[in-house]
């Protein structure tokens, strides 16, 4: 057993709380920023076995100083970060502005399958760790929903959904781990208004009534309206404001009349 498991083992059920435990970490020194060389020293493959969420942007490895969250930094290239932290968190309009919510935060809070990022100051972020080892069998972990219904609830509100992008934290929930908002476009399929003359809203919530999905859209609607630095694609909006008519609208967004992605909050 690694110590990654180890620790896994002991650290209490996945918590949306989790920001304030992670913020009042000791902050990283400046040698650990873009500092590869230095940061490989923590990435011991016996204690680190998935990188998780490592890409053409960020290197991701264990956090030194709590082995339930990791630590994203930005790949340097002639420099500069590949990707900065204020790209990918998107663009907000100041630092300083404490009215500034992050669309995946909100989402996370909200209770979709999403772990947010926690950014520090502009120079790294902090993310819970998932387990990126775990397999898509089909069928759902300790009674929690499926990877597809996961995508399902995610599906127009947030892009790059590929398999590499999940993991599973250790209630059994899968949760996107790379919520990048330079790509925010979900490209998914959009119905028209059928030979029924049902309207695109109407068979939106009738695909999530298959899988007992019901999304908080008038919650959301309203959540996002009070923030206008929110950087989301507009067919997220549009999908939200397509499907309320027809949805429970739930405080959270629920499987089967539970919020699953909220349970032990």
């Amino acid at each position: 057993m690694t110590a990654f498991d180890q620790a896994w083992n002991l650290v209490k059920e996945y918590n949306p709380k989790w920001r304030e435990s992670a913020f009042k970490l000791p902050v990283l020194p400046n040698d650990h920023k873009y500092e590869t060389n230095t940061l490989d020293r923590l990435n011991d493959d016996s204690y680190e076995p998935s990188r998780m969420g490592s890409g053409a942007y960020f290197d991701v490895y264990p956090h030194p100083h709590d082995d339930r969250f990791v630590v994203k930094l930005p790949i340097v290239e002639g420099g500069e970060p590949a990707q900065t932290i204020f790209e990918r968190q998107g663009h907000p309009a100041s630092w300083a502005d404490e009215d500034y919510r992050r669309f995946p935060e909100i989402l996370e809070e909200f209770g979709f399958p999403v772990a947010s990022e926690l950014d520090m100051m502009g120079d790294y972020l902090i993310q819970p760790r998932l387990d990126t080892s775990a397999v898509d069998t089909g069928k759902g972990v300790k009674g929690r929903p499926t990877k597809g219904i996961a995508d399902l609830a995610l599906e127009h509100m947030f892009s790059d959904r590929a398999s590499t992008n999940w993991g599973m934290d250790q209630t059994g929930n899968w949760r996107l781990l790379d919520p990048d908002m330079t790509r925010i476009n979900t490209d998914d399929y959009w119905p028209s208004r059928n030979s029924k003359g049902q309207s695109t809203g109407e068979q939106l919530q009738q695909t999530l009534d298959k899988f007992n999905v019901q999304i908080p859209a008038t919650a959301l609607l309203e959540e996002i309206g009070n923030f206008q630095d929110i950087n989301l694609h507009p067919s997220a909006r549009t999908f939200l404001e397509e499907i309320e008519p027809h949805s429970d609208n739930p405080r959270l967004l629920t499987v089967g009349g539970k919020p699953v992605w909220r349970e032990g909050y």
